[in-house]
């Protein structure tokens, strides 16, 4: 239906009251055939921003919409664009819980190296980035007290511990769960370690 409206001559880069386009509005109705057949059209911009300044790619990764954000970034969809709040996302996934997302983009995809990871570990995203409050991917974490999710994000490697948010609230400072916080330790130790033996 969607190849036949646009034969005809609708309008398939149109958006709504919100600024979405017609991406955005497939990837939020979980209308996975019609995004692919949208990114077929040459007229769709990928990277259209809404009022949020939230991309197609954005919602997908807030949603966890896995094979939506594959055939995104296929189609050569910015995974480093920032939302209103200055999140990438990344931190949009962490900031939703979607763990699914958060391993996707911190594969290897795309690569950066983080400051704080020196030569030892190269990850797929720049996992220590900060949203407008200073806050990282392993601050929003704790923040939600996400102790799995957490996990996650140490594993992934290269989350600076002792980094702080503009508040200089630490992730430490941020969670409640104890849980966490053993998680948090544990993870420093570990870096301690690591450093000694370098």
């Amino acid at each position: 239906a969607v190849q036949l409206l646009a034969r005809n001559g609708a309008k398939v880069d149109a958006f709504d009251r919100s600024n979405k386009n017609a991406l955005a509005v497939a990837v939020e109705s979980g209308a996975s055939d019609v995004l692919k057949v949208l990114l077929t059209m040459p007229s769709v911009d990928v990277d259209w921003f809404d009022v949020r300044r939230r991309t197609p790619f954005m919602i997908a990764s807030e949603l966890g919409a896995i094979s939506m954000m594959k055939d995104l970034i296929a189609a050569g969809c910015g995974t480093e664009l920032r939302d209103a709040q200055r999140r990438t996302p990344f931190l949009i996934a962490v900031a939703a819980g979607q763990e699914d997302a958060v391993r996707l983009l911190a594969s290897d995809h795309i690569l950066h190296t983080s400051d704080f990871c020196g030569s030892r570990t190269v990850a797929a995203v720049d996992v220590n980035a900060c949203d407008s409050c200073g806050n990282s991917a392993l601050m929003l974490a704790a923040l939600y007290d996400d102790v799995t999710l957490g996990r996650t994000l140490l594993d992934i490697g290269c989350c600076n511990t002792n980094a702080q948010n503009i508040n200089g609230k630490t992730a430490k400072d941020l969670t409640l769960s104890p849980e966490f916080r053993v998680v948090l330790s544990s993870a420093v130790t570990a870096e301690h370690r690591d450093e000694l033996l370098d």
